[in-house]
């Protein structure tokens, strides 16, 4: 297969995916919009599972998250934490357990212009190849 048919076949995925995602969102507002009249109707009468023969059952849980509210006061707690280990002879990487594994590729293109290595931050930028496509 030539190089221009297999771009060409791109253009035609990428198309028929916009259209898909398209179609998509469009039924996901619809279903969030009918969940939350599910959710103040239920909340309403009171229930927290409604079951309907034929059809199926709803039940209302929560889901918990946790949010930083001051990102100054986490950073403390987490230097008091780092402290802590250090001072017991534990790994300070437990400190760190409040946050998700991920480390932020700007920050860090940041700090590496500002001459820290990735090394000696603890981290590796890894590049992954990805092909751009626009149609002219």
């Amino acid at each position: 297969m030539e190089l221009s048919e297999m771009v060409s076949n791109l253009r035609k995925i990428r198309e028929a995916k916009r259209d898909c995602n398209n179609v998509l969102k469009e039924i996901e507002e619809r279903e969030q919009a009918v969940t939350g009249e599910i959710l103040t109707a239920m909340k309403a009468s009171g229930l927290k599972t409604a079951r309907f023969d034929g059809i199926g059952t709803v039940t209302v849980s929560t889901r918990d998250h946790a949010e930083i509210r001051d990102f100054n006061v986490l950073a403390m707690f987490m230097l008091q934490q780092c402290a802590e280990a250090h001072k017991a002879g534990l790994p300070v990487a437990g400190a760190f357990s409040l946050l998700q594994r991920r480390a932020s590729l700007g920050a860090a293109k940041e700090l590496m212009e500002a001459g820290y290595s990735a090394e000696a931050m603890g981290i590796a930028v890894v590049e992954k190849p990805s092909l751009s496509f626009s149609v002219k």
